[in-house]
């Protein structure tokens, strides 16, 4: 189901826009659905958080 919804939105933005981004959680099912689309990694960040 995401697979078809992300194309859907880029059939939907092909005709207006000459580059797309996506995020996803690193090693995620988003990650790879949209590297099956043809996106590639681009760079990867850290969240970090602290207990208090």
């Amino acid at each position: 189901m995401h697979t078809a919804l992300l194309s859907a939105r880029l059939a939907d933005a092909a005709g207006d826009c000459d580059m797309a981004v996506v995020t996803a959680t690193p090693g995620s099912k988003s990650q790879q659905n949209a590297q099956r689309q043809g996106f590639h990694l681009l760079y990867t960040r850290a969240v970090l958080v602290k207990s208090v």
